[in-house]
């Protein structure tokens, strides 16, 4: 794996920042396309999340116009699942810059690197935030590409609970042919045979190079909902696929045969025997779906006690 770039200092990122009203905090992280900097608005006083793409890919058009599709797409949404964007401008060096909303707590990965496995209660509860997300971003023509527990975020609201937001759209992929899904189609398109995005949560015709629709990310979101069950982030490796036991019989928290069902019909190879569309799989999880919306409130006891926040008796 190549090395991320290093982050550029505060002072270069002013500079593309210029006359935007917006104060520097901090850098939030960075990745192999931008950085990503907390910023406040000096006139409103409201904080923000600035995405600033690398210098060096400021005139590769591919990496811009991929940079412009996944602020014309979460502008478009309107979605509770999907993060908002209040500002879009290009610095005078060339490099694109997103504002969009500040998101607090941290990823999906980030949970299960540190608690290993997580319940089926908890699983379900994200996953159908997800799907919701994926059925408005489906009837947009629109397929994901690169769902992963790093595009997934679990963001802590103002009252406690927990809101997934959808990340990172950048490599989707317009898969239908109209004059509404047309304005999100980049004039670089990536070919049928290339494969993009995480090679882990690729579903098997992505890995094949073939054309994908929807159904490629049920697959992607099937498999991250397997793997959070049974505690196989560190150790999955593509070549054991094949390989899928029923969660319940892993010790999986929460699971049942019924529920394996449900998860194992998405990460069917053959795209034919999977859920048909993000709808149906939403669907087909709401019995399984708790009847308390979960968020920091009523986690486990042990939970709340290691982090600190359990009630007084």
């Amino acid at each position: 794996m190549a090395a991320l770039p290093s982050s550029p200092p505060a002072e270069d990122i002013q500079s593309a920042i210029g006359s935007q009203p917006y104060e520097l905090l901090g850098l939030l992280g960075r990745g192999g396309v931008g950085t990503v900097w907390k910023v406040k608005d000096k006139k409103m006083g409201r904080e923000f999340a600035l995405k600033v793409l690398h210098r060096k890919l400021a005139n590769d058009r591919f990496f811009t116009e991929r940079f412009q599709l996944e602020a014309r797409v979460m502008a478009s949404m309107g979605h509770p699942n999907v993060p908002s964007i209040s500002n879009y401008w290009v610095a005078e060096d060339g490099r694109h810059c997103l504002l969009m909303q500040l998101l607090t707590g941290n990823t999906w990965a980030q949970e299960i690197l540190r608690r290993q496995r997580l319940p089926a209660s908890e699983v379900v509860t994200y996953s159908c935030q997800i799907l919701k997300a994926l059925v408005a971003t489906h009837a947009k023509g629109i397929v994901h590409r690169d769902i992963k527990p790093e595009n997934l975020f679990l963001h802590q609201t103002r009252r406690g609970g927990i809101e997934v937001k959808l990340l990172d759209f950048g490599l989707a992929r317009v898969v239908v042919h109209n004059s509404d899904a047309a304005r999100f189609r980049p004039t670089q398109e990536t070919r049928t045979g290339d494969m993009v995005g995480s090679a882990r949560y690729a579903s098997p015709e992505a890995l094949r190079g073939e054309r994908i629709d929807q159904r490629s990310d049920i697959y992607s979101v099937g498999l991250v909902m397997y793997i959070s069950l049974v505690g196989l982030y560190s150790g999955f490796d593509v070549a054991t696929r094949p390989l899928f036991t029923p969660p319940s019989k892993q010790g999986a928290e929460g699971s049942s045969p019924e529920l394996d069902a449900v998860i194992l019909r998405a990460v069917e190879p053959n795209p034919d025997d999977r859920w048909e569309c993000a709808a149906d799989f939403l669907e087909a999880l709401k019995p399984f779906h708790p009847h308390v919306p979960y968020s920091r409130h009523n986690l486990p006891r042990e939970e709340l006690l290691r982090m600190g926040r359990a009630p007084a008796r």
